[in-house]
């Protein structure tokens, strides 16, 4: 398992890291059904999409649009705190401690924030692809494993 995810966004490089354990397993549950409907092919219960950089992407900008909007900040909040900038300097992180972004000019850029967003959490969460999604509901529904 790759413990970070290198990508480009409109010139700039980003590096996308892994949640911590105990956030992982909350945004799993917490985002586990609107990736159900992602990764799973209509009409062909526990057949899986492979997980990409395209499509998928953009299916998850569009279920997360779905959320309330505290809901929306909490997952954008945690996808946005393991991102960093790739800089001359090293690693600088997009979303301060405080909550204001670390790098210039992602104020005005809804693209490039919404990009690393669905990145951080389709590159956390790609545990839940291929079928795997399917079991964790169900155990997680019926208290099995």
């Amino acid at each position: 398992m790759d413990n970070f995810k290198d990508i480009e966004i409109s010139g700039r490089k980003f590096r996308i890291k892994k949640f911590g354990a105990r956030d992982g397993c909350f945004m799993a549950l917490k985002v586990s059904g609107i990736l159900a409907g992602i990764f799973n092919k209509p009409g062909k219960p526990g057949k899986a999409k492979k997980v990409d950089d395209g499509g998928n992407l953009l299916a998850v900008v569009s279920e997360i649009g779905k959320l309330s909007e505290e809901d929306f900040t909490w997952i954008q909040d945690k996808c946005l705190s393991v991102c960093y900038e790739v800089l001359p300097a090293g690693l600088t992180p997009v979303l301060r401690e405080d909550g204001n972004f670390g790098v210039i000019g992602l104020e005005e850029d809804t693209v490039t924030v919404m990009m690393l967003t669905a990145h951080a959490l389709m590159h956390n969460l790609s545990f839940l692809k291929e079928g795997n999604l399917k079991g964790l509901v169900t155990s997680l529904s019926t208290g099995s494993q």
